[in-house]
């Protein structure tokens, strides 16, 4: 569902509300990065769709009598790109003179709706984590915590990357970030064993004060 007020690690966009003179009604302009992408107006009670155009697009009166809501979703997208959805008011229904700009940047669809594509990327994911493995042995923490983060750019964060991010920042010491990474993976998982019983070991360190960790071995988990 598309959210009110939304900024996502690629996805960024500025929501303005301009009154202007003149105008005879209310009107949208949108523009996207890259160009050429379309957009489709959305009425959320009943689904109904009107479009709007290919960006950019300029002083385009986006809502007739047909469009009751006091919010609309507008959404924008473009092939190779991720669909994006944003609210907007309904400037017609409130009958005011407004010009309401939408900027967005498109985040590019690496699986481009091919299986064979999410299955590379995921080969390739699982690549970069048994490469973070052989670094955690080798004592590499910090490229270890790199190899990681990287593996997750192509799928996103997924408990067995977040589970390693939390077991090496615990190897090294830094129990409070490891903490955050565990009680996230809880947050979704509420059943998760192994995250629980890596708070309650942090709980413990951290009312002893104690800063050490073990030795790691041949696994993450201590």
């Amino acid at each position: 569902m598309p959210s009110i007020c939304r900024i996502l690690f690629t996805t960024f966009f500025l929501f303005t509300l301009g009154i202007f003179s003149g105008c005879s009604t209310g009107y949208i302009r949108i523009q996207s990065e890259p160009r050429d992408a379309k957009a489709i107006l959305i009425e959320p009670t009943t689904g109904q769709e009107t479009e709007l155009g290919i960006t950019p697009i300029e002083a385009v009166r986006p809502t007739d009598d047909a469009f009751t809501a006091d919010l609309l979703i507008v959404e924008i997208s473009k092939k190779g790109f991720k669909t994006e959805r944003f609210w907007m008011p309904n400037t017609a229904r409130f009958n005011h003179y407004s010009t309401t700009s939408l900027d967005v940047k498109l985040t590019e669809d690496i699986y481009n709706g091919s299986p064979d594509n999410l299955k590379k990327a995921w080969d390739k994911t699982i690549t970069m984590l048994t490469e973070a493995q052989r670094l955690v042995n080798q004592r590499k923490f910090t490229l270890a915590l790199a190899k990681v983060y990287q593996a997750m750019e192509g799928v996103g964060e997924f408990p067995q990357a977040l589970h390693m991010i939390g077991s090496i920042q615990y190897i090294k010491g830094e129990h409070e970030k490891s903490k955050k990474v565990f009680q996230k993976i809880l947050e979704n998982n509420p059943d998760d064993p192994e995250a629980a019983r890596m708070i309650r070991i942090i709980g413990g360190k951290t009312a002893k004060g104690d800063k050490k960790s073990p030795e790691p071995g041949t696994g993450l988990s201590p």
